[in-house]
């Protein structure tokens, strides 16, 4: 039994369903939670954060990112009428091969507001994903969310491409690697970060040409 899983569930739930309990293609809801980003640090309520849900979510009927308050475990008090974002209400916008990005922040990256929870600086918080009539794909895991990142970008139009820059300044840095032999291995995110750099300066010196983006994560 995992013990460690049914206390972290029953820490934001108090009760729980038949159909949570046993689940079924297209009844009732299945739960994804998250209390840590992709680098495993908590969720910062002044930081921005993304997440790609790759296209065709399988819930028969929608699905749905709800923020909580991890000192009280109900939704987090912000100034939307409720801190989340579904399928139905929210009509997010797509990604150009159906992904859908959806952010989470102080305030709604330009162009993204269909597709932003907001959160509140100086408090932490965690999400679940629900999917209502999940399907197969969704309850054998063949349908995998993107985990969650921290989105550091220069400006608000580095977004017009429809990818912010996930690049952390602070990372980057020739981490030194002895080898046996004595030399040194400059990282490859610090030489992979080199195109990403010079494209995101670009509109500073009025450069049309885009370079191809990656993102990076230790």
């Amino acid at each position: 039994m995992n013990t460690d899983a049914r206390v972290t569930f029953h820490s934001p739930y108090t009760a729980v369903t038949p159909a949570m309990a046993k689940p079924s293609p297209g009844v009732g809801s299945d739960y994804r939670i998250a209390f840590l980003d992709a680098a495993s640090k908590p969720f910062d309520g002044s930081k921005t954060y993304k997440v790609t849900m790759p296209p065709n979510p399988p819930g028969a009927n929608f699905w749905a990112f709800t923020l909580y308050d991890t000192q009280t475990r109900s939704m987090l008090q912000t100034d939307q009428p409720l801190p989340s974002i579904d399928s139905i209400q929210n009509d997010p916008k797509l990604n150009d091969n159906g992904s859908i990005d959806v952010f989470f922040a102080l305030e709604a990256p330009e162009g993204w507001e269909s597709n932003w929870v907001q959160t509140i600086p100086g408090k932490s918080w965690f999400t679940i994903l629900r999917m209502y009539g999940p399907e197969e794909e969704w309850l054998n895991g063949d349908y995998v969310p993107g985990e969650i990142t921290l989105v550091e970008y220069f400006r608000q139009h580095d977004l017009r491409f429809g990818h912010p820059v996930n690049f952390d300044l602070r990372r980057v840095g020739v981490t030194g690697r002895s080898r046996q032999d004595g030399g040194l291995d400059v990282s490859a995110e610090f030489m992979m970060a080199i195109p990403i750099l010079v494209w995101s300066l670009r509109p500073a010196f009025e450069c049309p040409t885009p370079f191809l983006l990656a993102s990076f994560r230790g």
